[in-house]
């Protein structure tokens, strides 16, 4: 669902970061990897700072997850 949403004319950065995310805590590395550099491609100064501001998640423990799958690809 997320992916779909990102190939839609003008979808904005953050949702391929959730891509990016989503796909590393899936494990599909060369997936994420792909969708980290559709995000560098759009705006080569996202942070994952600027990502969890925009979707400040509650869970500590589901929110470090997600800082680390993006972490892992250099935001």
């Amino acid at each position: 669902m997320a992916e779909r949403s990102v190939l839609t004319p003008e979808a904005h950065n953050l949702v391929s970061m959730i891509v990016v995310s989503f796909a590393t805590l899936a494990g599909q590395t060369e997936r994420a990897e792909r969708w980290a550099k559709d995000v560098r491609s759009r705006r080569a100064d996202a942070t994952r700072q600027m990502f969890l501001e925009a979707f400040p998640f509650k869970d500590p423990q589901w929110r470090a997850r997600i800082d680390a799958s993006l972490d892992a690809h250099g935001f």
